[in-house]
């Protein structure tokens, strides 16, 4: 055993460690487990070892635990490893996944007008149907019980310069983004832009985020009623809420939201208490029209006020950036396979989904310098071509041209599937009923 250890520690040195150093590993695994629990006997699967192991795993889109001794040409038991890899702290993988985000410099020149724009939104992941996962992360209410999975929702944010992910925020499917939201502003740095959709929009988030310095731009969700002729009338029925301040250009204006009188259920009436009683807003409003597609209309909010610094069309391009996020979910989800996950613990769905965001930032970083030695935008480097290249275990050193990705901007393409799916019939009642009842499901024969 000690051997062939030896022989995965020599494969994995010139690709791994040079991304995330064996230093770092431990580190993280000291300053994340409790004084009392550190002593422990010095075996084979260490946390170096183990932890990547767990990377060799992720990149090859989550193969099962018996194929790492191939991967990895040791000889491995399942079971340890799953025993090894359960003793990692939760707290070491994020303290890791902030390492990861360090890995690429800032780059303010390329930032959106000299700023870091960060984009944040949420996606969900399929979880084995266990009863403390289903418990704890919940499954669609439009399923019966026993015939769907458990789906963990995750929020993150997005760095929309670099594409790295910063710390997420794991919680239950059915709890709304802005109740969880808050807990990700102290990952943002005074002098940021925050970029999202219509779930992020609400006074409390404005105030929270206005209070910490960090500037806004969000889409205004559509039941809200927004009108931009001047010196118009508010607060009443079927009338806007904001009070008119001053017109800016053509939908174009600012506006002074108040705040609410219900306090949500997330905050304490101190907190409360402590948000300004109105805040002075801009409101605008744009058309997108792109060949082949329906004329959309956008409505957002910003505290981005100065017309002369930050003209109208700047925040439109803001917001377009918004939809790299999306595309940064299909790379973990689609790619990287991270759409079903295989563990059957809470703890360990945890570090399964942080693991994840872990290589998709390496991944990143092998874009990065590829991109800087080809002279192209990080962007057009190929995503599964960087982790087809992070996967293979050769020295990142070396410098290897990447696959470059056509530039086709307004792209369109019909949302249908050529593919045909298997003709069976969807589960509606559980497998235990079916087996004793099989007409439920047996097909008709014509």
């Amino acid at each position: 055993m000690v051997d062939t250890f030896a022989c995965f520690s020599q494969k994995v040195k010139k690709s791994f460690p040079v991304l995330l150093p064996a230093p770092v590993i431990l580190g993280a695994c000291i300053a994340a487990t409790p004084p009392d629990s550190r002593k422990r006997r010095r075996r084979k699967l260490d946390p170096v070892n183990t932890v990547y192991l767990f990377l060799l795993q992720i990149l090859h889109l989550n193969t099962a635990m018996t194929h790492l001794r191939h991967l990895a040409d040791v000889s491995l038991c399942a079971s340890a490893y799953c025993v090894a890899r359960a003793k990692i702290p939760v707290g070491a993988l994020e303290l890791l996944l902030d390492y990861t985000t360090r890995l690429i410099p800032r780059q303010d020149p390329e930032c959106w007008c000299g700023r870091r724009a960060l984009l944040i939104d949420a996606t969900s992941a399929l979880a084995p149907d266990t009863p403390m996962i289903r418990k704890t992360f919940r499954q669609p209410a439009n399923i019966a019980s026993g015939c769907g999975f458990p789906m963990p929702k995750v929020l993150a944010i997005v760095d929309a310069v670099t594409g790295l992910f910063l710390r997420p925020l794991i919680c239950s499917l059915f709890e709304h983004e802005a109740r969880r939201a808050w807990k990700l502003h102290p990952l943002l740095e005074r002098g940021d832009v925050l970029v999202g959709d219509r779930g992020f929009c609400s006074f409390v988030h404005l105030a929270l985020l206005t209070a910490a310095g960090v500037d806004t731009a969000l889409r205004i969700p559509g039941p809200q009623i927004i009108g931009f002729r001047p010196h118009r009338q508010h607060g009443g029925k079927g009338q806007p809420s904001s009070r008119w301040v001053k017109q800016l250009g053509r939908c174009d204006q600012l506006v002074e939201w108040t705040k609410p009188k219900t306090r949500p259920k997330w905050m304490s009436w101190r907190q409360f208490e402590a948000l300004p009683q109105t805040l002075l807003l801009r409101e605008l409003r744009y058309q997108l029209q792109v060949r082949g597609q329906r004329t959309r209309c956008v409505t957002m909010v910003t505290t981005l006020l100065d017309p002369r610094l930050y003209p109208k069309d700047k925040l439109a391009e803001l917001y377009g950036l918004r939809w790299q996020i999306e595309g940064c979910f299909r790379h973990t989800k689609t790619t990287m396979a991270m759409r079903r996950l295989k563990c059957r613990t809470v703890e360990g769905i945890k570090r399964e989904l942080l693991m994840y965001f872990i290589a998709y930032n390496l991944v990143r970083k092998v874009m990065w310098d590829a991109a800087q030695a080809q002279q192209v935008m990080p962007n057009r480097i190929s995503f599964a071509d960087a982790l087809r290249r992070l996967s293979s275990g050769r020295d990142l050193t070396l410098q290897i041209t990447l696959v470059v990705v056509t530039h086709r901007p307004d792209r369109h393409e019909p949302r249908v599937k050529k593919h045909l799916n298997y003709r069976y019939r969807p589960m509606t009642k559980p497998r235990r009923i079916l087996r004793k009842r099989p007409y439920l499901y047996a097909d008709k024969v014509k």
